[in-house]
């Protein structure tokens, strides 16, 4: 029987490790970050072949990687031109962004490099007249490579150089002849060899699909389960925070009752004296009528005791006289008993004038006592008065009952979102009309970082950087963004899921 078929990956376009470097053993692969398996990046030629596309899935930007040749690529995405790559000798791929802004704000330049067959190293890098100088691991990617692909017919010398013999001869053979030749037992058996290796290969490739679907399809499963477990959390938490509302509420509004109460109390007691005070100035009242009555009993009785000291001494006078007049009329002998008269006469007016001494002193006195009573009266008035205000000023400035304070929030391993700055608007250098948001993290241990800015259109340009390190910046840019920007942070390794933007 005659065969006219040359092995099937000889008809397959491989990736020259030369031209596309480490991403020529990526293309068909599928890798997941080691420290989040639902975080996966798949490589795949684009539909032209003419690029290979790096996807990152839908929480970061696909891009392109494009050859610029002379060992040079470039990664677009979204059309636009973010990095510029330069492979190194051992295969590694050296990038660079485009642009100050970013070298400043992106992490700088960084470098992408296998470690075996089973991860991909991502790590950052210095570099000094385009040599790397030094270097930092930022993550690493784990899974499983396609196995080498056989070397095509037309493969370029040096990948002929390391190929099996065989397919030199059966590339000479195709060189030699135009049309269709008889394949020898020999070169059937290596066709079946390599069917057979091409087969296991497909065998393999599907196993590890089906594998990474299953560890997908996990990876959502513990998703959904810790999203519900949180969802729990978070509706126990919001009915413990109504709670403490409530009883927060219920105990200002014992607060205010009491205080109300003693408000009335107050009020009472404020009555009362009032009433005490009213009754004191009634008596005192009363007490200086009858006092203004007995002086005027007291006038009264002056008066009658001025009028009677006149009469005596009237009589005194007359009494005197007469003897006079009776001794011109010829007789002495009354002269003894009327000057005793006279004598008794003064007697009684002295007698008199001190009665009338007397009680003007003790009227004088009681008047004194009434209004030293009533000066201390006032002085009391006063005082009560400057004691009430005083009280009332203390009360005016105390402060209103208050709630209860709220729980204390958690630490900033918990939430990292309270040491990491609110996103900050800076200018997008690559684009005219675009814009960008910076973050600062002031946390002491590494955080991973979503930033979405709002397009133009409406819709939300989202991206993301994990292990954000201790006093770093990262930032994200948008050639359509907007002004509107929504952040979401947790610790770095977290299996929390962001959050996406109203």
């Amino acid at each position: 029987m005659a065969w006219c078929l040359l092995p099937l990956s000889a008809h397959a376009q491989q990736a020259d490790p030369a031209v596309w470097g480490v991403y020529a053993r990526l293309i068909g692969a599928t890798m997941a970050y080691e420290r989040h398996a639902a975080l996966t990046f798949s490589w795949y030629w684009n539909g032209d072949k003419t690029a290979i596309v790096e996807d990152q899935g839908k929480h970061l930007d696909t891009g392109e990687i494009k050859s610029l040749g002379g060992g040079r690529l470039a990664r677009f995405v979204k059309g636009d031109l973010i990095w510029s790559g330069t492979i190194q000798p051992d295969g590694a791929v050296v990038w660079d962004a485009e642009g100050n802004f970013f070298t400043k704000r992106a992490g700088g330049p960084f470098r992408i490099r296998l470690d075996g067959d089973s991860a991909l190293i991502e790590e950052s890098v210095e570099l000094e007249k385009g040599k790397v100088t030094w270097t930092s691991p930022r993550r690493r990617w784990v899974g499983s490579l396609p196995a080498p692909a056989p070397v095509a017919a037309a493969a370029s010398a040096p990948e002929a150089a390391g190929s099996a013999p065989w397919a030199v001869t059966e590339a000479k053979a195709v060189e030699e002849k135009t049309g269709p030749r008889e394949l020898s037992e020999q070169d059937l058996a290596k066709l079946r060899a390599s069917m057979a290796r091409d087969k296991v290969q497909r065998a393999e490739l599907l196993k590890r699909q089906q594998e990474e679907a299953r560890r997908q399809e996990e990876a959502r499963r513990q998703q959904a389960e810790y999203d519900a477990r949180m969802a729990a959390q978070r509706a126990a938490e919001e009915r413990a925070e109504r709670a403490e509302a409530r009883a927060a509420d219920d105990a200002f509004a014992g607060a205010l009752m009491n205080g109300l109460n003693v408000f009335k109390g107050e009020m009472a007691k404020n009555q009362a004296q009032q009433a005490q005070q009213q009754a004191f100035l009634a008596n005192l009242q009363r007490q200086q009528q009858q006092a203004a009555d007995a002086r005027q009993r007291e006038q009264d009785r002056q008066r009658q005791a001025a009028a009677q000291e006149q009469l005596a001494r009237q009589q005194a006078a007359a009494a005197q006289a007469q003897p006079q007049r009776q001794a011109s009329n010829g007789g002495g002998t009354a002269t003894r008993p009327t000057q005793a008269q006279a004598n008794q006469t003064a007697q009684t007016a002295q007698t008199a004038q001190a009665a009338q001494a007397a009680q003007a002193a003790q009227a004088e006195a009681v008047e004194r006592q009434l209004r030293e009573r009533a000066a201390a009266e006032r002085q009391r008035q006063q005082q009560l008065r400057e004691q009430r205000q005083a009280e009332e000023r203390v009360a005016a400035a105390a402060p209103a009952p208050r709630p209860a304070d709220p729980p204390q929030r958690a630490s900033t391993l918990d939430d990292p979102s309270r040491c990491v700055s609110q996103p900050s608007q800076v200018r997008n250098p690559n684009c005219k009309e675009g814009t960008a948001f910076t973050v600062t993290n002031s946390c002491a241990q590494p955080v991973d970082v979503r930033l979405c800015i709002k397009t133009q259109q409406g819709g939300w340009d989202c991206g993301a950087s994990w292990g954000v390190g201790p006093g770093a910046d990262w930032s994200y840019p948008s050639c359509r963004g907007t002004s509107t920007a929504f952040m979401d942070v947790r610790s770095a390794g977290s299996n929390r899921r962001f959050a996406d933007p109203p």
